[in-house]
């Protein structure tokens, strides 16, 4: 059976919908059966890490024969601390032919890498805060330097380099015949930022900008979709789907 792998962050993931089976990834399983969709969505991804979670999934699966990459917002890094990228084999259940990863790419008491964005610098929950504890023990620094360095580096050209290379990668190394790319938000969005090739077929936020359907569609303001939503995200990329697999 062919393989497609799929690279994303929340957006693409089934965690914040709540929407396990009918995610936009489990719904390409759905509609094409002679293909086996490899989803490595992970909550809080970042650009910088694609190309690498890609290879670690060649490595568990063998070579893909496609690859479907939503590009995040530009404001997000990964630090491996181990020697392996995310997703690990051990946390992947199958439902016939849509394999996904149940474990948080963030969790780093179970995981090899946590990613760091502004809201991580926040510290308005629990959870962020212990995400920052974690971040302190890896960088060995004080409370505040972390913070400092971090909240100039996420918004420094840096990132916009790195997701440039990433985008370029990708592409070289699996055909951009072979990979259909876009990203889910129009700000601080690779593209808006970045010279896209041709195989970026656009913003979801722009396709979805009319009477307001972009958030409307939401079930917060990030906007994370559920079920509903991501039928919708399913539908518009199903032209280039048809092209892609057929």
């Amino acid at each position: 059976m062919k393989k497609i792998f799929i690279a994303g962050c929340s957006y693409t993931n089934w965690n914040d919908g709540d929407c396990l089976g009918e995610s936009y990834p489990a719904l390409i399983a759905k509609e094409y059966p002679d293909w086996h969709v490899f989803d490595a969505s992970e909550c809080g991804g970042s650009n910088d890490s694609v190309y690498l979670k890609l290879r670690y999934l060649e490595k568990l699966y063998g070579a893909p024969d496609k690859v479907i990459v939503q590009w995040t917002h530009l404001g997000r890094t990964n630090i491996n601390i181990f020697d392996h990228p995310t997703p690990r084999e051990n946390t992947a259940s199958t439902l016939n032919n849509y394999t996904y990863f149940a474990e948080n790419g963030n969790d780093t008491d179970k995981d090899g890498s946590m990613v760091v964005n502004p809201s991580l610098l926040s510290l308005r929950s629990k959870w962020n805060r212990r995400q920052y504890n974690q971040l302190r023990k890896i960088t060995g620094l004080g409370r505040e330097i972390p913070t400092m360095f971090y909240s100039w580096f996420l918004n420094s050209r840096t990132l916009r380099w790195n997701t440039q290379k990433e985008i370029d990668l990708v592409n070289a190394v699996y055909g951009k015949d072979n990979v259909l790319m876009y990203d889910w938000q129009g700000h601080n969005s690779p593209g808006t930022n970045l010279t896209m090739p041709d195989n970026w077929i656009g913003s979801l936020a722009y396709a979805f900008r009319k009477k307001n359907k972009f958030m409307s569609l939401g079930i917060d303001d990030a906007p994370h979709y559920a079920a509903e939503g991501h039928l919708e995200v399913y539908k518009w990329l199903q032209p280039h789907l048809n092209k892609l697999l057929t």
